[in-house]
C-alpha cells in the first residue's frame, strides 16, 4: 500500500535518508509487551528490550482479549519504542531526583502511566489527565487493572495546571500527534493522513 503524496514529498524533503524509513514503514510491526512486576517476577529474555528491563518482545501477537492476565494487568501492550521512558525514570531516580508528585499530562491510553506508576512507592503520587471523555474512561481502566491504588485521574485543560507547575516533580507530554506512527502497525491510518488532519494536531 502506497503512502500519501504529500507525506513522501515533505519526508524527502526533511530526511536525507527517508527510503530507510519509508521500507521500515512497510515491514511488519513487532508486538512487545510490559510486565507488572507488582503482580508477576519477571525473568531475563532474549527478547528483552535493551532500554525496559520489564518489557520484551513476542514472536507473534496472540489475541490478548482472550488472555486472563492481560484482564488482570499482569502486563500491559506497549510499542518498546515507548519503553523508552523506562529508562529515562530510572536515570531520575538513580540521580536522586524527586518524583514524589508527577503529571502525566496526555495519559491515555494510559501506557506511559503505568510505566511511571512502576517507577513510584507507595508514598507518591501519580496524576494521569486526559480531557477527552471516552480516552478518560480507558485510562482509569488500564490504571485500575494496573492495581497500585497512588494514582489521580484528572480531565483538565492545559490552563488549569498553570498555578499547580510549583507542586510538580514531573510532567510527562506525549501529546497528540500526527498519526504517522501508526502507518506500519495501521495500514488504515496511511488513508486517514492529510495534511488538513496533521494541522488540526498543532
Amino acid at each position: 500500500m502506497s503512502f500519501p503524496k504529500p507525506f513522501l514529498d515533505r519526508i524527502h524533503d526533511q530526511i536525507s535518508d527517508s527510503d530507510l524509513l519509508i521500507e521500515a514503514l512497510n515491514d511488519a510491526p513487532t508486538v512487545s509487551i510490559r510486565y507488572n512486576t507488582n503482580k508477576r517476577s519477571v525473568k531475563s529474555s532474549e527478547n528483552a528490550v535493551p532500554w525496559c528491563p520489564t518489557g520484551t518482545y513476542l514472536d507473534v501477537r496472540p489475541n490478548f482479549a482472550l488472555d486472563p492476565l492481560w484482564h488482570a494487568g499482569g502486563y500491559y501492550v506497549q510499542e518498546a519504542s515507548s519503553m523508552f521512558l523506562d529508562y529515562i525514570l530510572s536515570f531520575l531516580k538513580n540521580n536522586s531526583y524527586c518524583l514524589d508528585t508527577c503529571l502525566d499530562f496526555c495519559a491515555a491510553p494510559g501506557g506511559k502511566s503505568t510505566l511511571i506508576m512502576s517507577h513510584l512507592s507507595p508514598s507518591q503520587t501519580l496524576i494521569a489527565n486526559e480531557v477527552i471523555d471516552k480516552r478518560n474512561a480507558i485510562l482509569r481502566e488500564n490504571l485500575t487493572k494496573w492495581g497500585a491504588p497512588n494514582f489521580i485521574v484528572t480531565k483538565s485543560e492545559s490552563t488549569h495546571w498553570k498555578s499547580y507547575l510549583h507542586s510538580l516533580d514531573l510532567i510527562l507530554v506525549d501529546a497528540p500527534c500526527s498519526g504517522e506512527g501508526m502507518f506500519r502497525k495501521d495500514r488504515n491510518a496511511r488513508n486517514e493522513w492529510s495534511e488538513e488532519n496533521v494541522a488540526v494536531c498543532e
